[in-house]
């Protein structure tokens, strides 16, 4: 679990092949979602609908990708929540 940049290396974890029992994301993302087909753990993507910092899109194509491999994922939005 990270929040921020944390999210983004808990992701990367995952992608890079850690062995995790899940993995879940605070507004981190992953401009560079190549690998994704090696998460194999359950991923929880959260994250605030007016984050300034980090895109929600970069969190929305990750559980998209994630989804359409099979991957247990989910993606939750706080509505008028920024970065943290």
């Amino acid at each position: 679990m990270g929040f921020c940049f944390g999210g983004s290396i808990t992701l990367a974890l995952a992608r890079d092949g850690a062995e995790l029992a899940a993995a879940v994301s605070f507004h981190g993302g992953l401009k560079n979602i190549q690998g994704k087909s090696e998460i194999k753990c359950p991923v929880l993507i959260l994250h605030g609908a007016a984050d300034e910092r980090v895109n929600t899109m970069q969190g929305k194509e990750m559980y998209v990708a994630l989804r359409t491999l099979g991957v247990p994922t989910e993606f939750v939005t706080y509505p008028r929540e920024g970065h943290g």
